[in-house]
This record gives C-alpha cells, sequence and structure tokens, in this order.
C-alpha cells in the first residue's frame, strides 16, 4: 500500500541578467526542490525510529541525487543528529553502518540489488528516482507542478525493522511542520 502526501513549494525566480528567463525559471525550480528536499528528508528521519535508539542518525547517499543535493549534516529533534555521508551503490553501503539510505538515479539493476540487501534490516529507505513508489524504497519523493510529494510505502516499512510514525503525513498536511 502507497500512502500520498504533499508539500508545497514556493519558488522564486533569482534576478539574474546573464539569464533567460526560461533558465532562471528552471534554476529557480531545482534549487526550491533542493532546498525542500533538504528540509524534508531530515523531519521524515525524526519521525523514524531504530531497534536501539541512535543518537546520531547516518544517511548515507547513493546514486545521482541531483534533488538531495544540499541535505548535509544537522541537529534534528530530541537531541540526535543526522551526518550524511555519499557512496557507491555497492555492497559499501552496508558495511558502512548507514541507519537511513538516500537513493538517487542509478540503473535498475544496481538499485534492485541495493533495495534487496535492505530486507530486514534497520535502514529507513528514500528515493528521489521512483515517483510511483513500486520499487521498494520505504519514502518516494517526487515533483509535481507546484510542490514537492512523497509517498510512504507501508508494504516496505513493514518489512523493514525500522518504524516510521503515521505523523509524519503531517509533514504535508502542516507545510512541513516539526515533530
Amino acid at each position: 500500500m502507497v500512502i500520498l502526501a504533499t508539500l508545497l513549494l514556493q519558488l522564486t525566480t533569482p534576478d539574474d541578467p546573464g539569464t533567460s528567463a526560461l533558465q532562471s525559471r528552471t534554476q529557480a525550480h531545482a534549487d526550491g526542490v533542493a532546498i525542500a528536499v533538504s528540509d524534508m528528508v531530515p523531519r521524515i528521519l525524526s519521525y523514524t525510529r531504530w531497534p536501539t535508539e541512535k543518537r546520531i542518525i547516518r544517511l548515507c547517499m547513493v546514486g545521482d541525487t541531483a534533488m538531495g543535493r544540499l541535505i548535509n549534516d544537522r541537529p534534528l529533534t530530541g537531541g540526535r543528529m543526522m551526518t550524511v555521508q555519499r557512496l557507491r551503490a555497492d555492497r559499501e553501503m552496508l558495511q558502512s553502518a548507514c541507519d537511513a539510505l538516500y537513493i538517487g538515479t542509478l540503473p535498475a539493476a544496481s538499485r534492485a540489488i541495493l533495495l534487496r540487501q535492505l530486507n530486514d534490516q534497520p535502514i529507513a529507505s528514500m528515493t528521489d528516482a521512483d515517483p510511483q513508489c513500486i520499487y521498494g524504497a520505504m519514502i518516494c519523493l517526487r515533483v509535481v507542478p507546484r510542490g514537492l510529494t512523497f509517498a510512504l510505502n507501508v508494504d516496505a516499512v513493514t518489512r523493514s525493522r525500522v518504524r516510521i510514525d503515521p505523523r509524519v503525513l503531517l509533514l504535508a498536511r502542516n507545510g512541513g511542520a516539526q515533530p
């Protein structure tokens, strides 16, 4: 089962006389999306619980993560901290003990192998490269004309050993309110 939620973005066009209006709007949209994703990912992780309490949540990023390019280390609620590391899409991910995985664009075979490795692992997964949320990540981000949406893949959450509080859906309803 997949549940969809929406968080609206407000995009602005930078005033740069050296770029065309279309280039400015396209860049502003890409920047707005990256900002929204960098804000939403830590909030989602604030609603996530692992089998053992984590003071530091290690977010690993693999693939082409253009939408997530602005995600960086930052404090989370409850005194926790999120650290970010970029990895190759191979067995290095599990060996590095990631607590959460952000999957960008990858070849289909690499993505399938990576997601298969997550079964029964206490690793929260999200992607910006599966808008229909059919390949097995828990959270699937996608861009629509007026906002950033995400889908919660309940089946993937059920198969994992992490739990995502249903209040994560309030992120969309309340415009990204903190937990």
